[in-house]
């Protein structure tokens, strides 16, 4: 139980940090944080600016949360995790055949 969910949470988690570092979004979301958190000068948002940005960074506090999910309720973090997982496995389908 564990191993599955380390492969479909290890994906969601590169998918949801690849998200905020690094794409637009539905309706540029993710720009429009990015941007809010970028704009401010205080050293608040320049922090968190910085750790949206950097995939090593969100990407562990994004494992912290869907980790404390499957503490919680291990159904509920399979639900959270496997659209993103699925996401992360499609595009790197779409990756390896558009070479």
């Amino acid at each position: 139980m564990i191993s599955i969910f380390l492969v479909i949470g290890g994906l969601a988690v590169w998918r949801i940090s690849t998200l905020f570092a690094k794409e637009s979004g539905p309706f540029s979301v993710f720009v429009h944080i990015r941007r809010y958190f970028g704009s401010h000068t205080s050293s608040f948002h320049k922090t968190i600016f910085e750790g949206i940005k950097c995939i090593w960074c969100n990407s562990v506090w994004f494992g912290i949360a869907i980790t404390a999910v499957w503490i919680l309720s291990p159904t509920a973090a399979f639900a959270v995790c496997l659209p993103f997982a699925m996401s992360a496995v499609a595009i790197g389908i779409e990756k390896v055949y558009s070479l």
